[in-house]
């Protein structure tokens, strides 16, 4: 019969944020600390979590940002041909809008 060695497990910090599904903040986050961890580890830990947070924002933008790109051109081409203008000006009456 082998006996089993005891391990101490210390529990893990847990964050919570809720997203939309741009993953834009949809609230105030939620952070639970337990088991011993110090003032330092918790803002370390709070400050990862924004880090993360801010990052799949901005990839959430960027990508509406591509999916849009299209479309704002071809608005834009449509505005040129309609209206003999370039480019600038036909962004900016859409801009305007």
């Amino acid at each position: 019969m082998v006996e089993a060695e005891h391990v101490e497990q210390r529990p893990r910090s847990q964050a919570k944020f809720l997203v939309d599904e741009r993953g834009e903040a949809a609230g105030d986050g939620e952070v639970d600390f337990a088991g011993g961890q110090t003032h330092d580890d918790s803002r370390i830990f709070v400050t990862h979590a924004a880090i993360a947070l801010a990052g799949a924002q901005t990839e959430a933008q960027l990508h509406v940002a591509i999916e849009h790109h299209d479309v704002i051109g071809m608005a834009k081409g449509i505005l040129m041909n309609r209206h003999d203008i370039d480019a600038m000006q036909a962004f900016r009456m859409l801009v305007a809008r």
